[in-house]
Parts: structure tokens; C-alpha cells; sequence
């Protein structure tokens, strides 16, 4: 017995086969089968409910309603009446009902077990604003084939069914091969005016498009912000199509399609207004690499922008394996397997380009944390020049040969980094030796001098600053210096502290004072000489 309420299908009628019983008696197999044999086929009876309604549903395929009325009980029917009451009866069950052919009894006896008297078999209600009606099958008595038939209390109400149904003026006045069903029990005047209403929905979107686009473009024009022209002119043809799917939806009312082909272009217009979606979104991704693109972050990260081109491509791909996903399941596809091979295929290339992965994971690092830019000054390792490109794989440094190397950005990422181009400011330091013919006046002099310079000079940081008589050495007596230059210019450093050293030498000269270098003294003693006259004596 079927379920009350009519069951909505989203494909072509999964109507069961007629099946014949089978000769009993066939010789087993001798040889054992490792898998478990299959399920016998349901065996329906030709006196049955099941049988019977299928032999009805046929007879109405092929257009022909008088055999049909034979399924009919016609004793509160007139005569002559039989077709259009068959063909009434199969538009009201297509509209309103759809047959589990698993659900109706194949025993000639009916379902015993479903609570209603044993010649009685209930396949479903219609729908009524009285409330919902039963669609009865009895069985016929004596034997005369078929055996079952549509109840008179069934037959009785197909007019009054039929006359719910919309546009039966228009079904009445058609050419009998036009009511005729087809693919999908769909008539042939439907599947004739399927196209031409995709064709009027499309029309009518590019008709509402071309009327509301100079609208929407005049209010954007009045804004500073291009980011509102560009959606408008990316997101133009997805609106459209979703536009378009929705009158094409509110045509087909108009259509007064079965409840199988009704689904399935309900599944269908969803997989595709889910496409459009998608469609927009992978829109917006290079609507938001524009704005990325033109935004005042950018211009403070230039390095970033030779990233935006792979950023969108992936953005685009993720939106769109996401969109194939969701209309998979919209179809009732498995989508489990699938994602299982994606992830396998995503290992394998994993594997494949570890390298590749681990250099993009460290241009991702250093784009992060921003330790240099192209064009800083940098030391890395034992490696002195400036960064000329920062790359997805790589980072090309030019050095004081003038020679450029190429590091992986996965290895650079690892490696001890310095930057000069993060110092505010640079620092002086050097050492003075003076001869140690300086008396300890002298010195103090030299000290407060060299002091003054530093201190009297606008470019040198007041703290710190440090200027010390440090130390006694081999040839000299030395005078540690240390300050801070307020400049990032390494050459403008070298220009200043070219003045500042001139200035040291004047303090040194004024005072008398003069610059030590290394320097030895040789001591000779005096030493006994004792010659030998040629008798053998001596004399010193």
C-alpha cells in the first residue's frame, strides 16, 4: 500500500516490471558459488493490484484511454465516457500522485496487512480543499481478468478532481496528440512549450537588465569609490542568469508539470542558480584582488603584489571545487569517494612538489614577518647587498661585486637575517692613539675637545655618546670614541663622519699633541773587544 501522501520524484517513472511466475523445478548448479546468489524477483501476479495498475499507466503511455477504461469500475460512469475518464484520471494522478510500484501488492489477494477489507487496496489521496481523498482499487469478482479496478467511489470523483486542475480549458481544446504523454509522462504540448518559455525567461532577463543597468551604472558613477562599477560589471552576468532561472521557475506554474519532471527541473534549476553562485563568487575573488591591488595597504607592501595573481587563481579554483561538491550532492552524487581521491591527489602532489611548498610556505614567512624589502640594504649570513625582487620561490640579492644571487625563499627563511635599512640611526665609533710624549694635560685637553665636536655637531645624537681614555697600549695611548649619527644614508653617514675625523685631527694639532703609530726601540749594549798581537799576547 502506498503512503498517503504522493510521493515528489526528481527522474523518469521507476515503474517495476511486469514479471510472469517463473518455472519451478530448474536443476541446481553443481558447482558452489563463492557469492551469495542474488534476490529472487518479486513474482506479480497478472490478478493483481500491482499488475493492474501498471497495465492502466501503460495503456495511457501509448494514448490509448479505451483499454485503459477497462481498469475503471464503471457502474456510476455513462456510457461512451470510458477514454476521457481514463485520460482525466492519469493528468490528475500525474499531477497529484506518484506511484511506488514496490508499494502495491503483487499477490492476487492484495495487502493483507494494511487495515482495510481484503478486496480493497489503497494507493494514495488527491489533494482536495475538502480535504484529502482516498484513490481506492477492489477487486473485481469472479475471476474476470483484470482483477482489480479502480474503485466506483474512485471513478465517481474524477470529474470533480479533473475540474481543480488548472488551465482545463486550454488541455480540451488541444489536438489529441498533444495531450499524448511522453518522456518523463510529460504531455507533448509541454515538452513543446519547455523551450519556448527558456527562451522567453532569458529574454525577459536581458530585456530587465538592459533597462535597470544604465540606472544602477548612473548611481555608481556618482561615487569615488571604482570598486562599485567593477561588482557591477562582474556580477552582471550571474544576476542575469539567476534572474533568468527564477522566470523561467514561475513559468513553469504554467505548465502543470508532473510531479517527477516538476522535480527533476526543481534539482535542475537549483544546480544551475548554485553554478551562478559560485559563478559571482569566483567574481568577487577578482573583484577583491583589484581593491587589494589599488588599497593604500598595498602600496605600503609592494612585495605582496606579485603574490595577487596566485592568490586569485587559487581563490578561483576553491570556489569552484566547492560549487562541483555542491552540485553533486544536488544530484544525489556520492561525493565521498571523490573527495577521498581529491585528498590523495593533493598528497601525491604534496609530495611531489615538497620543494616547491616549502619555498611558498617561506615567501609566506617573510612576506608575514617582513624582515627586508626589495630595495634594503641586508646582510644575510656572510652575504652583504640589496634585495632587488622578493619571488614566489626565490629572493635575488645583488651584491657589492655587483653579482646577483638567487636564495630559495624555504632556505632564506631559515637563515639569520639583518637588515640596515630598519636603523634610525648610525653608529660612529673608532679609537685614537696618541704618542706617549702626551703629558696628562694634554690628554684632558684632547678628551674635552673631542667632546665638544661630538656634542657642538647637529647631526650627533646627545645620548648615548661616550668619548674615554681607554687604555695604554704597546705604541699608544688610546682614546675610545662612541656615538650616534642621526642619519639612515650610509653615504650621507660617510660624508658626516669624514668632517667629525677632520675635526679630531685639528682638536690633536691645537694641543700639541700627535697621532702615535707603531713603532720599536732597539737598545744596543756595549760590548769588550780583545785583539791578539802576533807573539800571542792580548790587549782589550
Amino acid at each position: 500500500m502506498l503512503a498517503s501522501l504522493p510521493m515528489t520524484a526528481a527522474g523518469p517513472l521507476l515503474a517495476a516490471t511486469l514479471l510472469l511466475a517463473a518455472p519451478q523445478g530448474s536443476p541446481p548448479s553443481r558447482e558452489k558459488d563463492a557469492t551469495p546468489p542474488p534476490p529472487a524477483p518479486v513474482r506479480v501476479h497478472p490478478l493483481s493490484p500491482r499488475a493492474s495498475l501498471q497495465s492502466f499507466l501503460d495503456l495511457c503511455r501509448a494514448g490509448r484511454f479505451g483499454p485503459a477504461a477497462v481498469h475503471l469500475d464503471m457502474d456510476t460512469t455513462p456510457g461512451g465516457a470510458g477514454a476521457t475518464a481514463a485520460r482525466r484520471l492519469k493528468e490528475v494522478l500525474d499531477r497529484h500522485l506518484w506511484f511506488d510500484m514496490d508499494a502495491v501488492s503483487p499477490e492476487p489477494g492484495g495487502d493483507g496487512d494494511d487495515g482495510l477489507a481484503p478486496d480493497r487496496e489503497l494507493l494514495g489521496t488527491i489533494p482536495t480543499p475538502e480535504g484529502d481523498q482516498d484513490v481506492l482499487m477492489i477487486r473485481r469478482g469472479g475471476g474476470e481478468p483484470p482483477g482489480w479496478v479502480f474503485a466506483p467511489g474512485t471513478v465517481a470523483r474524477i470529474d470533480e478532481w479533473y475540474a481543480q486542475l488548472d488551465r482545463n480549458w486550454l488541455r480540451e481544446r488541444m489536438p489529441a496528440s498533444l495531450v499524448r504523454p511522453g518522456p518523463l509522462e510529460l504531455q507533448w504540448w509541454q515538452w513543446a512549450a519547455l523551450p519556448v518559455a527558456v527562451l522567453l525567461a532569458w529574454l525577459a532577463s536581458r530585456l530587465t537588465g538592459a533597462v535597470l543597468r544604465p540606472l544602477i551604472r548612473h548611481l555608481t558613477s556618482r561615487t569615488r569609490s571604482e570598486i562599485d562599477d567593477l561588482l557591477l560589471e562582474k556580477l552582471e552576468g550571474p544576476v542575469l542568469l539567476a534572474l533568468a532561472l527564477a522566470l523561467f521557475r514561475s513559468e513553469t506554474v504554467f505548465l502543470d508539470l508532473t510531479l517527477p519532471a516538476q522535480g527533476f527541473i526543481d534539482a535542475a534549476l537549483r544546480a544551475v542558480l548554485l553554478l551562478a553562485v559560485f559563478w559571482g563568487l569566483t567574481r568577487l575573488v577578482d573583484v577583491a584582488v583589484v581593491a587589494l591591488e589599488r588599497s593604500a595597504w598595498m602600496d605600503e607592501r609592494p612585495e605582496i603584489r606579485a603574490f595577487l595573481p596566485f592568490g586569485a587563481r587559487v581563490g578561483r579554483l576553491v570556489v569552484l571545487a566547492l560549487g562541483l561538491v555542491t552540485v553533486l550532492q544536488e544530484f544525489n552524487f556520492t561525493v565521498t569517494g571523490l573527495l577521498a581521491g581529491m585528498g590523495l591527489a593533493g598528497m601525491a602532489a604534496a609530495l611531489a612538489g615538497q620543494k616547491s611548498i616549502e619555498n611558498l610556505l617561506g615567501s609566506a614567512t617573510i612576506l608575514a614577518d617582513r624582515p627586508f624589502l626589495a630595495g634594503h640594504f641586508v646582510r644575510v649570513d656572510d652575504l652583504v647587498g640589496t634585495v632587488e625582487s622578493i619571488g614566489l620561490r626565490s629572493t635575488r640579492i645583488r651584491t657589492l661585486d655587483r653579482t646577483l644571487v638567487t636564495i630559495p625563499n624555504g632556505r632564506l627563511s631559515e637563515m639569520r637575517l639583518e637588515t640596515f635599512a630598519a636603523r634610525d640611526r648610525i653608529r660612529l665609533a673608532c679609537t685614537l692613539g696618541l704618542t706617549y710624549s702626551t703629558t696628562t694635560g694634554q690628554m684632558t685637553e684632547v678628551l674635552s675637545g673631542i667632546e665638544a665636536v661630538l656634542r657642538e655637531h647637529p647631526r650627533v645624537a646627545g645620548d648615548p655618546l661616550r668619548v674615554r681614555f681607554a687604555e695604554f697600549g704597546d705604541s699608544a695611548l688610546k682614546i675610545e670614541i662612541l656615538a650616534y649619527l642621526e642619519t639612515t644614508d650610509f653615504n650621507e653617514f660617510l660624508a658626516l663622519r669624514q668632517g667629525i675625523y677632520l675635526q679630531f685631527m685639528r682638536v690633536v694639532e691645537e694641543n700639541g699633541c700627535a697621532f702615535a703609530f707603531p713603532t720599536r726601540t732597539l737598545h744596543v749594549e756595549p760590548a769588550e773587544v780583545t785583539l791578539r798581537r802576533p807573539d800571542g799576547s792580548g790587549a782589550s
